[in-house]
């Protein structure tokens, strides 16, 4: 273990801003690198809210970092990977998925049968009232075009469960509008 990790570690604890800073500039480039892989958002505000949770964690918590267990490039890792985890369920559980209507009017099919316009209204209509996660699965699946896997894993449900909602949801619309 550095000698180093643990001085400046202990400056943190104590205050000192300027380590607290060098650590910031020393490890910001490869935290941010690692949060942006396993948020992969079209928002960098995702992203450096992690980083920023990751040295806050630091600033405050100094004190639980152990030499004996790695280096503090490590643990400061090991805590990016954590928060960017966690940023991606809040991400997916929270998503206001955008509904485009035409994007339903062009490419929702239930069972075979084509939705013309007038039928797209009452299914967009049915789309905006379901509950999540019915919501984001159909508008996922049909609007985006996800496979069932990512919708699964992004929504922390089996794929079972998911062709299962997507099933009886369909059905539900489909019933509506026949």
């Amino acid at each position: 273990m550095e000698l180093n990790d643990i001085n400046i570690v202990k400056s943190i604890g104590d205050g000192d801003v300027k380590a607290f800073a060098r650590v910031i500039t020393k490890y910001s480039k490869l935290l941010w690198h690692i949060s942006g892989k396993i948020i992969s958002s079209d928002n960098p505000q995702d992203v450096e809210e992690c980083v920023a949770d990751v040295f806050i964690y630091l600033w405050e918590n100094s004190d639980k970092f152990d030499p004996e267990k790695g280096s503090l490039r490590n643990w400061l890792t090991v805590i990016a990977k954590s928060r960017a985890l966690n940023k991606l369920k809040e991400i997916s559980r929270h998503s206001t998925l955008s509904l485009d209507e035409n994007a339903i009017a062009d490419s929702f099919e239930l069972e075979g049968m084509i939705v013309d316009r007038e039928t797209a209204e009452i299914l967009v209509a049915a789309v905006k009232n379901l509950k999540y996660p019915d919501r984001d699965i159909i508008i996922r699946k049909y609007c985006y075009e996800e496979q069932t896997s990512k919708i699964a894993h992004d929504l922390e449900l089996s794929e079972k469960s998911v062709e299962g909602r997507l099933y009886r949801t369909r059905l539900r619309l489909k019933n509506l509008i026949t």
